[in-house]
């Protein structure tokens, strides 16, 4: 049966309003809606995970696991200030994470919470290794114990970050002083390496900790770190140096 002249002009104003809504639709979506890279390291668009899911053909792994805090410490660095620093493993092999946001909080002997400080540290992919903040303020009070957590979830990655190794490590008591080697076994140049190093005592507990920046590392060259302390109650049993390098990119 043929359309009256009333129908035909209900679907001409139908197919013209479907048609302006895929017009306004396609391109605001473009724009709101990121695209898909599964090749860039990073979780994005509609990826259940890095590179992975949704528009992508990998199949997602496991979720990440969480980092796990192994032990934090607190030292008094002199009247009105003391330092923290925390042991962490992140127990993900492949995953690494930058400018994840942490928060030490010291207390008093009393538990009571005397100084908070944030910061922010990188996560390094398979790997257990030492978060450190120096000169927080305590006023007049003492340090006895310290909490420590990653603010945010990490923002997990697949980078390929650069080898460093520690050698020729000296500890000299008088004044505290210890230096070391660091090398890069790489061939890409690195630029502020932090570098921590914590001391242990006879019963393997941290009881000092400090930490430095090497400015430039050559690709198969290496740097000297020093690092001071005051004074120390006694010499270290062990030692724990520990750089972190940024990704190369």
């Amino acid at each position: 049966m043929a359309l009256s002249w009333r129908g035909k002009r209900q679907v001409t104003y139908l197919g013209f309003i479907v048609g302006l809504f895929i017009l306004i639709l396609v391109p605001t979506a473009y724009f709101l809606y990121p695209k898909v890279s599964c090749t860039d390291g990073r979780q994005n668009g509609s990826e259940e995970g890095v590179d992975c899911g949704g528009a992508c053909e990998n199949i997602c792994k496991a979720p990440p696991k969480e980092v796990l805090v192994e032990w934090v410490r607190t030292f008094s660095l002199s009247a009105g200030a003391g330092s923290a620093v925390a042991y962490i493993t992140n127990p993900n092999r492949d995953l690494y994470a930058e400018n994840v946001s942490y928060q030490f909080k010291l207390y008093n002997s009393s538990n009571i919470l005397i100084a908070e400080r944030r910061g922010k540290t990188s996560i390094f992919p398979g790997a257990s290794f030492p978060v450190f903040s120096g000169a927080i303020g305590v006023g007049n009070e003492i340090p006895n114990r310290a909490s420590f957590s990653l603010i945010l979830d990490p923002e997990w990655q697949s980078v390929n970050l650069p080898k460093l190794q520690v050698s020729n490590q000296i500890f000299e008591a008088s004044p505290p002083k210890l230096s070391a080697d660091i090398r890069n076994s790489g061939v890409t140049r690195l630029k502020n390496v932090i570098v921590t190093a914590v001391l242990f005592d006879a019963d393997d507990n941290a009881y000092a900790a400090s930490e430095t920046v090497l400015e430039e590392l050559q690709g198969g060259g290496g740097g000297k770190v020093i690092f001071t302390w005051s004074s120390l109650p006694y010499p270290p049993v062990r030692i724990l140096i520990y750089p972190k390098p940024l990704p190369v990119k």
